[in-house]
This record gives C-alpha cells, structure tokens and sequence, in this order.
C-alpha cells in the first residue's frame, strides 16, 4: 500500500492495527517515512510521539527518516533535536543523515549548533556509519 501511493489506505490499516493488536517499531517507522516522504510531518510527528509513548525505542532507520524529512522541509531546529535525542541514545547517525542536517545548517549560519551537534556525536563515536 505505501509503495503504491496508497497513504490514506496505509494509515486506516494502521489505526485499525493499534484498536486490534499493537504494531511493532517497524510499522512505526514505516508510517513515519511514509507521512514524511509526502511531506505531512505533522502526522509524522505524531506517530513519533504516540510510538515513545508506547514505549518503543526508535530505530537508527526511524530517526533518520524523520531527520531527512525535517531536514527537507528546512526545519532545522526540530531536525537537530531528533538527531540530539539520536545521539543520546548511543544511536550513530550515518554519512547521509548527519550530512543533510550539516547542509541545512551551514546554509542557515548556523556552524555554533553543527559544532554542538558533531562534538556531541564525536563523544559517541569517532565517525558517522557509512550508509
């Protein structure tokens, strides 16, 4: 159904799954890239928070989904709060994740946060993953 453009049919089958039996991370982070590849970040954020509060830890896959969606729809700031919480998580994000939020924030003067951001990411590890 997501591949197919079907969200609409994607997100009923999804409700219906939480009232019926409760999805697993993986439906979570299908439903979180889905909403943020057609740019509904609201509801992708959404799902984000509901998926915490039941008690499931993000994935690497599920941060960086809505990292590249945040980072696409140029929200800078709700981007390095999802890649700081990735962080503290003992998540590394990879190359391509890190790389697209370095580009938003340089291009927005924002080198200060970058350097946060990368000395944060620098006490977890020496580099980001390859993808």
């Amino acid at each position: 159904m997501i591949g197919q453009g079907q969200t609409d049919r994607a997100f009923r089958v999804f409700r219906r799954m939480i009232k019926l039996c409760e999805p697993d991370a993986d439906t979570y982070t299908m439903m979180i890239k889905m909403f943020c590849e057609k740019n509904d970040l609201e509801m992708a954020l959404q799902i984000w928070k509901f998926m915490k509060s039941k008690q499931f830890v993000p994935s690497m896959h599920t941060f960086s989904a809505l990292v590249k969606g945040l980072c696409e729809k140029g929200d800078a700031a709700k981007a390095c709060v999802v890649l700081e919480e990735m962080i503290e998580k003992g998540i590394r994000p990879s190359r391509i994740t890190f790389g697209r939020l370095r580009q938003l924030l340089l291009k927005e003067g924002r080198e200060d946060v970058l350097k946060f951001l990368h000395e944060k990411m620098n006490l977890l590890v020496k580099e980001p993953l390859h993808d």
